[in-house]
């Protein structure tokens, strides 16, 4: 078995390295990670500028590849440029710190997931429960043993195709709390995300100079939902996984927004109803910009 590792903490993170010691009792591991953290880039990538990808060699021997990229970067590179034929699964992980609820809309660990999960290859995300020094070693066993339960299970499941006859793809959230790494058989609660925000807020600052700049301050949820969810899970001592999908289209809503019977009849093009004047004249349009080719 081929399996891509990667991460968003960086090609140096503990919990990559403990990760790579557990999957390779699986098969063969190519690790092939950021340079330097990419956390909370969620699936960007970079396209305007080279994707610098440099050897890494620790004692004399190769421990994978280093990427001046994104952790959805370091997927396309691997799939494409490193492993010798597709991978049979990707894995990203352990990030130091959970990655669960709306969380997974930002994660540089979940993108580098979800983009697995383009190539139609099983993907795994994994995280630690924020903790001063984790134990990623009994976080990456306990981590291991449920992808190969999972993957396993996968494999003997008839594919299904989605809407556009592509095969589903399988896409895993795994959590592990500070507290499931101190038991030996920890509680595993398979469970949704938890789509309750966070009350973020704002602080600002001077600099020296007296610009002004800002911190993004995230504070506890809004509420505490009473049904089973990820965050909940976490918060009571267990480990966490959550099956996710690349597909983002609200299906059951699709029937009642196509009876509104939606129609883009008499619109009016930017500027026709107002004049780039007066008011208006500091609004960009057309006139204002150079042409590509002219």
């Amino acid at each position: 078995m081929n399996i891509l590792l990667t991460n968003d903490d960086g090609i140096f993170g503990l919990g990559l390295a403990a990760l790579y010691r557990a999957l390779s009792r699986l098969g063969k591991v190519w690790v092939v990670a950021p340079a330097v953290e990419q956390s909370g880039v969620s699936q960007a990538l970079t396209f305007r500028t080279p994707i610098l990808v440099k050897d890494v060699f620790v004692n004399g021997k190769r421990w994978g590849w280093g990427v001046e990229g994104t952790p959805a970067d370091c997927v396309k590179t691997g799939i494409n440029v490193i492993c010798p034929e597709k991978p049979d699964m990707v894995v990203s992980g352990i990030n130091w710190g959970q990655n669960c609820g709306t969380n997974i809309l930002y994660s540089g660990t979940l993108g580098a997931a979800f983009e697995g999960a383009i190539y139609h290859i099983p993907s795994f995300a994994v995280s630690i429960h924020d903790d001063p020094l984790p134990q990623f070693d009994r976080a990456a066993g306990i981590a291991c043993r449920l992808i190969e339960q999972i993957f396993a299970k996968i494999q003997n499941e008839k594919g299904e195709l989605d809407a556009c006859g592509n095969p589903i793809p399988q896409v895993f959230n795994i959590n592990i709390s500070r507290d499931a790494v101190k038991q030996e058989e920890p509680e595993i609660e398979v469970c949704p995300m938890d789509t309750t925000p966070y009350a973020t807020r704002m602080t600002g600052h001077c600099d020296t100079f007296g610009r002004s700049y800002y911190w993004l301050v995230p504070n506890p949820r809004e509420r505490r939902p009473e049904c089973s969810t990820d965050m909940n899970g976490l918060g009571a001592g267990k480990v966490t996984v959550t099956p996710l999908r690349l597909d983002m289209t609200y299906l059951e809503r699709l029937e009642k927004v196509r009876s509104w019977n939606l129609n883009a009849k008499g619109f009016l093009t930017a500027g026709e109803s107002e004049e780039n004047s007066g008011e208006n004249a500091h609004i960009p349009h057309l006139n204002m910009r150079t042409i590509k080719g002219q």
